[in-house]
């Protein structure tokens, strides 16, 4: 997990830094999400963000306004917002799994030469 400095690309670092990402708050129980996708050989980023910090709870807010989603965690799958764990689960159980495990394989930055190619 990371608690991080909230700088101006922060976001856009942090969703483009793996497959999944979840963004979560030191209240949000996500243990069960994280074993899972252990489980499942998926790689992922967990992204604390303590909401006794302004800058964080500024950045919930934003995150809230921008994907109409106003809980924790808010989870990012290739980019793309998901919703929460239950929905998640579900675009993985869709087959985007596949796509996950080859981003992790090639790298982030590998699939997008690979995607360019096809």
């Amino acid at each position: 997990m990371y608690t991080v400095d909230v700088s101006a690309d922060f976001f856009k670092e942090a969703v483009e830094s793996s497959p999944i990402v979840i963004f979560h708050s030191s209240l949000t129980d996500v243990r069960t999400l994280i074993d899972w996708l252990d489980s499942q050989g998926l790689d992922f980023r967990s992204v604390e963000m303590p909401m006794a910090n302004r800058q964080h709870r500024e950045l919930f807010q934003h995150l809230s306004e921008t994907y109409a989603w106003h809980s924790l965690p808010m989870i990012f799958l290739n980019g793309q917002f998901v919703g929460g764990e239950p929905e998640l689960r579900l675009a993985l159980q869709r087959g985007e799994t596949d796509s996950v495990r080859l981003m992790a394989w090639l790298g982030y930055g590998g699939l997008f030469a690979y995607s360019a190619r096809t």
